[in-house]
């Protein structure tokens, strides 16, 4: 008989984070589409990995989309760039964007 032993790492964020592999589009400020992939996602955000060379800054606003979970490219939530790294955006989904 086999067995495994795996020990439970304390989660350090509010809310749990579950891996995941999901298209999403970014509406940017002026109407500009960029596509990416959602890599995981909580209650109060995701990581998005986003294609080409856009430049992003930390709190900027977007309206994120995840088009073939809803059918529809235009129902969208209000986010904000969180923290940056390796091509990663963990926006802030949801969230007051007014500060």
């Amino acid at each position: 008989m086999a067995g495994a032993v795996a020990m439970e790492q304390k989660q350090r964020r509010e809310s749990v984070r579950i891996e995941a592999r999901i298209a999403v589009s970014l509406e940017l400020p002026g109407g500009r589409a960029v596509e990416g992939m959602a890599t995981d996602l909580s209650v109060g955000g995701a990581s998005v990995r986003v294609n080409g060379d856009e430049e992003f800054a930390i709190d900027q606003s977007f309206r994120l989309a995840f088009p073939d979970v809803s059918g529809d490219a235009e129902q969208s939530v209000a986010a904000r760039v969180a923290g940056m790294g390796r091509g990663v955006l963990p926006p802030s989904v949801g969230r007051d964007l007014a500060g």
